[in-house]
């Protein structure tokens, strides 16, 4: 059923990021310059962390640690899910528009900073869970 859609999906995606190395990795200089081939891998790794943030809520639905309530644990992982969508769009923005120098830098450092961001969510949830 659904498990067995998801390894499909799963291998797909696999087979594609794969595939997509092993082509670039085989094009000489004469057909594509390497700076546009690392280019090509970011926007599909940003891709990629966007396909996977969007299953999260889905997938992990046991119950977070500590005392938190249902409700709030849907909004933690809805909340990870959108930072990590808008983190994966950056970062492949990042690869498709900045500068060759920058675009490595811009790409980590956002979505470096959606993953600090759902630190401090859950940070924030534990702590005030803790009080009640």
């Amino acid at each position: 059923g659904q498990a067995m859609k998801s390894r499909w999906r799963d291998l797909i995606v696999a087979g594609v990021m794969v595939a997509t190395a092993a082509v670039l990795a085989f094009l000489t200089p004469d057909h594509i310059r390497q700076d546009l081939g690392m280019r090509i891998l970011g926007i599909q790794m940003g891709l990629f962390v966007v396909v996977y943030a969007n299953e999260a809520p889905k997938t992990f639905r046991q119950k977070l640690p500590g005392r938190c309530d249902p409700s709030t644990g849907q909004d933690l992982r809805r909340f990870t899910a959108w930072c990590l969508v808008f983190g994966g769009l950056g970062y492949a923005i990042a690869w498709l528009m900045a500068p060759d120098e920058v675009a490595p830098v811009l790409a980590m450092g956002l979505l470096g900073a959606m993953l600090l961001l759902v630190l401090a969510r859950v940070a924030w949830v534990r702590s005030r869970g803790s009080r009640t």
